[in-house]
């Protein structure tokens, strides 16, 4: 089977490197993290997109 089916049903997991951290700033409210703490800043831009600015 291909660890996308896998995955999807829940035989095969990836490994759990870096963290979701709570962001200084109002948005994004959580920065995502690599293993070494640096900001992966494609997963802040997309975050920061789904932002609706009232």
């Amino acid at each position: 089977m291909e660890l996308r089916h896998e995955l999807m049903e829940g035989r095969a997991e990836l490994p759990r490197v870096g963290a979701v951290l709570p962001a200084r700033g109002v948005h994004p409210p959580y920065l995502v993290v690599n293993a070494y703490d640096d900001e992966i800043e494609a997963a802040t831009a997309y975050l920061r997109d789904l932002v609706v600015v009232c």
